[in-house]
């Protein structure tokens, strides 16, 4: 029942973001909450785990703020031009899903699965923002839908 929880709660993350360019609040609730109830890992470890991925996310967060403030010569806000706030949640929604290494994997290849996306559909498009939590939303169903239906070492850790 959770799984379908996710599922929808992703596929709302992606209409939401590509339609609106913003996601709700309750959303990235939601998918955290699920993951920390489908992760099959102790307390101890899920919160390491989330503790690592979240700092990670944060000095990564940090330096494209660092970056972007230098490049401008002032301080800029990154959630008025660069990035949603509803895309902060998101990735820190994620954040009980993947070990560290997946997690940056993860977020590496999102960021590029988006920009692939995102010029594909660039003449369909109507606004000139890319839906990131939209695009990332995507490529997790993808991962969840594999590590459910193949027989391999998974990349998350649900299953």
């Amino acid at each position: 029942m959770v799984i379908i929880i996710l599922f929808l709660s992703l596929c709302f993350v992606i209409y939401q973001d590509i339609k609106y360019r913003y996601i709700h609040v309750i959303l990235p609730v939601i998918i955290f909450c699920s993951g920390l109830y489908l992760v099959k890992a102790g307390i101890k470890v899920l919160l390491n785990v989330m503790l690592l991925n979240v700092l990670f996310f944060v000095f990564v967060f940090s330096v494209l703020v660092l970056y972007m403030s230098a490049k401008q010569k002032r301080i800029l806000n990154p959630f008025k031009n660069y990035f949603g706030f509803g895309d902060l949640l998101f990735f820190m929604a994620l954040s009980p899903f993947f070990v560290l290494r997946n997690y940056i994997v993860y977020f590496i290849v999102s960021m590029f699965f988006s920009i692939v996306l995102y010029f594909a559909f660039k003449k369909v498009m109507k606004k000139e923002t890319i839906p990131l939590a939209g695009y990332a939303s995507v490529l997790f169903l993808f991962i969840i839908a594999a590590d459910f239906l193949l027989d391999y070492s998974h990349i998350s850790l649900l299953g």
